[in-house]
């Protein structure tokens, strides 16, 4: 329970801010008559926020007691007030640290255990400092954070806030003849400006006897509801280019805006693919038998055995394409980074990383750059005779720098880094 008390006052201190429990475990509102820095203190944590009349400062400790204070933009400093915040969920999945690095940053992982699947912001130390667990009704397990807002994905596509509250639930129909209530949001991804979600799912688009072939849709849909601003299916615009020749061909699980179009990451037919906006085609693929030609770090032609079978979070950004390589068994999952050249059409392996000859997850996993060149991997499928799910980051010489390690039985979807969140 949330208890809040007065401390001992300070000399020529104003009244106390106002705290009020939020929806967000991990935050604490408060009601200020002016606006100032609200600082909650613990004896090893220390969070601040900006709040001008009402705000929420988010990502305390479960748990903990803190004492809150405000300093005044006009000046002045406010009497000290007690906070103390809920324990946490008893299934919620918790890691622990096994490489340190207390400058790692703050990752959001979608987390699958003995329990509910999770959203979960941790933290360098893998406490957690946000969490949810789907109270909307919507079964998901891919989440994006921008801003303050969460777009979560599964069976529906939606968006929430940091208090959990549903924001938006894009309206979308079937384009397959057969319609069905299984159709799944594999990914989504807000555009630059904001103004629509950019949707893709995966549909039925016709059954070879008692087994259904699945295609997949891309929406752009804007926040006004009215319609699709742009759609391109699989099976109607890309029929001549992806024929879809038996169950799941394609497993389209990853999508970005990227200048001019849309990047997909297409898992089971291992390639990484552009589709050109203006002209509604396939821009390009990249992949073996793709339209690219793959360098080696040193410009050299690489071995067509290099290419990779990706899954989550291709993002092309400045000509930099990360991906996670799921792999195949005997040959492991790994980390990397192309630079993509879209007028030569190469792709220059700048970056790869793995961990050893067992680190392998066949499906699930994702990868970020980091800013200072190395990378930020999500590795793990709620596996028990595999290595565990972790979170490890990878330097640009490519040694391990920090990991998170979770139980055998708990899932990684995948992650987010956020930095210093």
């Amino acid at each position: 329970m949330r208890r809040v008390g007065l401390l001992l006052p300070l000399a020529a201190c104003a009244e106390a801010p106002d705290l009020v429990p939020s929806a967000d475990l991990h935050g604490v509102a408060a009601i200020l008559d002016e606006p100032g820095v609200l600082t909650c203190s613990s004896d090893d944590d220390v969070r601040s926020a900006h709040i001008d009349g009402n705000d929420t400062l988010r990502g305390l400790l479960a748990d903990t007691t803190y004492s809150c204070q405000v300093a005044f933009d006009g000046g002045g400093l406010s009497k000290a007030v007690e906070w103390s915040t809920d324990p946490l969920p008893a299934d919620l999945p918790l890691g622990s640290v096994v490489v340190p690095d207390p400058d790692a940053g703050a990752h959001l992982v979608n987390l699958t255990g003995s329990g509910d699947g999770y959203l979960v912001i941790v933290d360098a130390q893998g406490r957690p400092r946000w969490q949810y667990s789907g109270s909307t009704g919507v079964v998901g397990v891919d989440a994006t954070l921008v801003g303050t807002h969460v777009t979560w994905c599964g069976d529906q596509t939606m968006e929430i806030d940091l208090d959990g509250r549903s924001l938006w639930l894009p309206p979308w129909s079937s384009v397959s003849p057969f319609e069905t209530p299984q159709s799944w949001h594999h990914d989504a991804a807000m555009t630059e400006d904001g103004t629509a979600l950019l949707t893709l799912t995966k549909e039925i688009l016709r059954y070879d006897g008692k087994v259904p072939v699945d295609g997949f849709v891309v929406r752009q849909v804007p926040r006004t509801d009215a319609g699709t601003a742009w759609y391109w299916s699989v099976g109607v615009d890309g029929a001549s280019e992806f024929p879809a020749l038996q169950e799941d061909s394609f497993h389209a699980n990853a999508i970005s805006e990227v200048d001019g179009g849309y990047l997909l990451g297409l898992r089971n037919a291992e390639l990484v693919v552009k589709l050109d906006a203006e002209t509604r085609s396939v821009a390009w693929r990249l992949g073996d038998g793709g339209d690219f030609t793959l360098l080696e770090a040193d410009g050299s032609v690489a071995e067509t055995s290099r290419w990779f079978g990706p899954h989550h979070d291709a993002k092309l950004e400045d000509g930099y394409l990360s991906l996670f390589d799921n792999g195949h068994v005997g040959r492991g999952s790994r980390a990397m980074v192309l630079e993509v050249d879209e007028e030569a059409m190469t792709a220059r392996i700048v970056y790869e990383w793995q961990r050893d000859e067992d680190f392998y997850a066949g499906y699930w996993g994702g990868v970020d750059r980091l800013p200072d060149g190395g990378v930020s991997v999500a590795f793990g499928q709620p596996e028990t005779d595999g290595p565990p799910s972790a979170l490890l980051h990878a330097d640009a010489d490519g040694q391990l720098a920090w990991e998170l390690e979770f139980e055998p039985e708990v899932g990684l979807y995948r992650s987010q880094w956020l930095g210093d969140w």
